[in-house]
Formats: C-alpha cells, sequence, structure tokens
C-alpha cells in the first residue's frame, strides 16, 4: 500500500487477501457468538483452522473464499482437510475448473469427514 496526502494506492492482490481472510474467518465458526468467544478463549473450537494456518499448509486462501462462498461447507472442510491433497484441491475447486458441482464435492468432503471421525 502506498500513501500520499492525496490518494491512497491498494495493490489488488492486497484487497483479495483481506477479503478472503474475511470470508474464511466469517465461517470458522458455527455463529457470530461463538466468533466473540473465541476472541476470549484461544483454544475455542472453530469449524475450521483459520486463513494463516490454511495458508502455511499450502491452501489457496482466495480459492477457498471463492469456493466458500459458492457453497462449500465450511463444517465439512473443517473435518475433512486433513485428508485432502492441498494441490489438487488447490487444482480442482478452486479454480472453479469445468464447473465443478459443489453439493457433490460436499458429500465428498462429508464422507472423508467420516472417515475423519472412525481414526479418532
Amino acid at each position: 500500500m502506498t500513501m500520499s496526502r492525496a490518494t491512497v494506492v491498494v495493490d489488488r492482490s492486497d484487497v483479495l487477501e483481506m477479503w478472503a481472510d474475511s470470508v474464511v474467518e466469517n465461517r470458522r465458526f458455527s455463529s457470530a457468538e461463538d466468533r466473540i468467544l473465541a476472541r476470549y478463549e484461544s483454544d475455542y473450537p472453530s469449524l475450521m483452522p483459520s486463513s494463516d494456518e490454511l495458508s502455511d499448509m499450502g491452501f489457496d486462501i482466495i480459492g477457498l473464499a471463492m469456493a466458500l462462498e459458492a457453497g462449500l461447507d465450511a463444517e465439512m472442510f473443517g473435518k475433512a482437510y486433513s485428508l485432502l491433497d492441498v494441490a489438487e484441491f488447490n487444482i480442482k475447486l478452486l479454480t472453479l475448473g469445468a464447473g465443478m458441482d459443489i453439493a457433490l464435492y460436499n458429500e465428498g468432503l462429508s464422507h472423508l469427514a467420516d472417515i475423519v471421525a472412525e481414526r479418532a
């Protein structure tokens, strides 16, 4: 970001990252109350990791935000992300390759979430 007295110029990628962080943060918790409580309790349970944690794992946060906006189930994603091939996820879903059916993908995430639960 460059600032002068007359204008503020913001890099487009910075704006997209801020938007993506906001989308992920708004879906990390099952309710607004949970989101508020999490501010005061560091170990408060969330539906999925933070955008910083997901980014560190290699997830394309902007693409993930686009998928969440398109209807990707945040709870199922949060339960199944550890079994996903991150590179494959980024390529196939997040680029919205060839009109991927989000409802069908949510069903797949549900199946993976069941596998995670069985392993626990």
